[in-house]
C-alpha cells in the first residue's frame, strides 16, 4: 500500500517507518523529508506517529508484568474518556484477550489512537522476533542487483528504493513498493491462478504477469516504458482508471492531476543506465539536469536559461561525470565549471 495511504496505525506498524525513527541514516532521512514535502497533509499524522514508536519502543527491555498491566489500564482510561458510551469496570479491568476483540469487532468506535497505542506495542513486540519487509535502497551513483523469492530480476537505480514482503506464496500476487527508479525482469509465477505481480509506485499499480519494464518514480511523476510483454496500469481506488500497454508504449502520470500522457518510444534508451551509462537522444538539458541530480546527488545550475533547452545526444557515465562535463562543454561551446555539488553551466563570452 502507498504510504498516501496509510492510517496512523499503518505507520506504527511499518517497518521502515519504525527504523526510520529509532535510528534515523541518512537515505531514509532523505527519503521521508522528501515524501513530507510531497505531502504536507500527512505531516501532522507522520509525527504522531513518530510520537507513538518513540513512546512505546524501548529496545533495552521488555515490558513486565506489571507494566503491560498499567498499558491496559492507561488505554481503557483514555476509551472512556474520548467516547461518550459508558464502559462497566469489568470491561476497564479486562484482560487482553478483550482489548483484541473490542479492537476487531468495532465496540469502541471512538479512541482510535489509543487502540492503535495498544497495537503498536504489540508491532514493537513482534519486529524482535522477526522482520516481514524486506528493504533495498541505494546511494548516488550505486546501481544493485535484486533477486525476488520467485525469480524475478530487479536492478534498482541510484537513489532508490524497493520494498515487499518476505512471506510470498504460490497462490498470492507479490506485491513491491518503489520510490525511485528500477528496471523489472518479472518471471510468471507457477502455480494456482499464476499470481500477478504488482509494483506500487505513488498513487499507480502496476500490474504484470510475466514481463520486463522500467519504472520511474521521481518528481510527483511515474512513468513506465514497457520493454517487452503485458502490464497494466490503474490509479490507486480507481480500477476503472486501467490502460494495457504494449511494447514500446511509455506512459506518464502525475498525481497531482490525475493526468495520463501515452506514447511509442525506443524502451532500451529508458533502461540504459542498467549497463552502467545512460544514454541519451535528443534530450533537453533541463531534462538531463534531473537526472543528475536525482542520481548522482549534484545539482545543474543554469546561468543562462536559453541553455536549458539545449537538446543533447550522448551517453552518462555512470562513474564519471567529468568526461560527460567535458563533452557538454565542447559540444555547445559553453563554460562548465563544478562549485561543491553545484555544476554551472554558461554561455561563453
Amino acid at each position: 500500500m502507498p504510504y498516501d495511504q496509510f492510517t496512523l496505525h499503518d505507520f506504527i506498524l511499518d517497518d521502515f517507518f519504525i527504523a526510520w525513527v529509532k535510528s534515523p541514516e541518512p537515505q531514509s532521512t532523505i527519503f521521508w523529508e522528501d515524501w513530507l514535502m510531497k505531502h504536507p497533509e500527512k505531516r501532522a499524522l507522520v509525527e504522531e506517529a513518530r510520537q507513538l514508536v518513540l513512546t512505546l519502543s524501548d529496545p533495552g527491555k521488555e515490558l513486565g508484568e506489571r507494566d503491560k498491566k498499567q498499558l491496559w489500564e492507561n488505554i481503557n482510561k483514555k476509551i472512556q474518556a474520548q467516547t461518550s458510551a459508558k464502559v462497566s469496570k469489568q470491561e476497564v479491568a479486562a484482560p487482553r484477550h478483550s482489548l483484541f476483540k473490542w479492537f476487531f469487532t468495532g465496540r469502541v468506535a471512538a479512541s482510535i489512537i489509543a487502540i492503535l497505542m495498544l497495537a503498536a506495542w504489540i508491532g514493537w513486540m513482534s519486529m524482535h522476533n522477526h522482520s516481514s519487509t524486506v528493504q533495498f535502497t541505494t546511494k548516488y551513483s550505486e546501481i544493485k542487483n535484486i533477486a525476488l523469492p520467485d525469480g524475478s530480476q530487479i536492478t534498482l537505480n541510484a537513489n532508490s528504493t524497493l520494498r515487499y514482503s518476505s512471506e510470498w506464496n504460490e497462490q498470492e500476487d507479490r506485491e513491491v513498493q518503489l520510490t525511485g527508479e528500477a528496471f523489472f525482469d518479472v518471471r510468471k509465477k507457477p502455480g494456482k491462478g499464476n499470481a500477478k505481480f504488482i509494483v506500487h509506485s505513488q498513487g499507480l499499480d502496476i500490474e504484470v504477469l510475466g514481463t520486463q519494464f522500467n519504472v520511474n518514480n521521481r518528481r510527483d511523476r511515474v512513468e513506465v516504458v514497457l520493454q517487452e510483454g503485458k502490464v497494466g496500469l490503474s490509479q490507486v481506488g480507481n480500477k476503472g482508471s486501467s490502460v494495457t500497454m504494449a511494447p514500446g508504449d511509455y506512459i506518464a502520470y502525475s498525481n497531482q492531476d490525475s493526468r495520463i500522457l501515452r506514447k511509442k518510444v525506443n524502451p532500451l534508451l529508458y533502461s540504459s543506465w542498467k549497463e552502467e551509462e545512460t544514454v541519451f537522444e535528443e534530450k533537453p538539458l533541463y531534462e538531463i539536469a534531473e537526472v543528475l541530480e536525482d542520481t548522482k546527488g549534484v545539482k545543474m545550475v543554469f546561468l543562462n536559461d536559453s541553455l536549458k533547452t539545449l537538446s543533447f545526444t550522448g551517453t552518462l557515465p555512470n562513474n564519471d561525470i567529468d568526461a560527460f562535463l567535458m563533452v557538454l562543454s565542447k559540444s555547445f561551446r559553453i563554460n562548465v565549471s563544478k562549485e561543491g555539488n553545484q555544476i554551472m553551466l554558461q554561455k561563453n563570452k
